[in-house]
C-alpha cells in the first residue's frame, strides 16, 4: 500500500498543470473552495501515507494509528 501511494504520488508530481479557469464574478470562491479541497486531500495523502510506513515498520498497529489522526481534519480549517 505504502508503494502505491508513493507511485501515485510521483505521477501526480509530475502531471501538466491545468490551464486557468475563468468561473466569472465567482471565480475568487471557486478558487478558494479548490484550494480548500486540494489542501483536505493533501492531508489525507499525507496521513495515509504516513499510516502505511508504521504500520508497515510494525511501530502502530490500525487502533493507534487511527486514535492518533482522530480530528485531523476538523483542525486544518482552525
Amino acid at each position: 500500500m505504502a508503494g502505491d501511494l508513493e507511485q501515485s504520488t510521483e505521477a501526480l508530481g509530475e502531471a501538466r498543470p491545468l490551464p486557468p479557469a475563468d468561473a466569472g464574478p465567482s471565480s475568487a470562491a471557486v478558487s478558494a473552495t479548490a484550494a480548500d479541497l486540494l489542501r483536505a486531500a493533501a492531508g489525507y495523502v499525507e496521513v495515509a501515507h504516513r499510516g502505511a510506513a508504521d504500520l508497515d515498520a510494525n511501530s502502530a498497529d490500525y487502533a493507534s494509528t487511527d486514535d492518533a489522526n482522530s480530528g485531523l481534519f476538523q483542525r486544518m480549517g482552525h
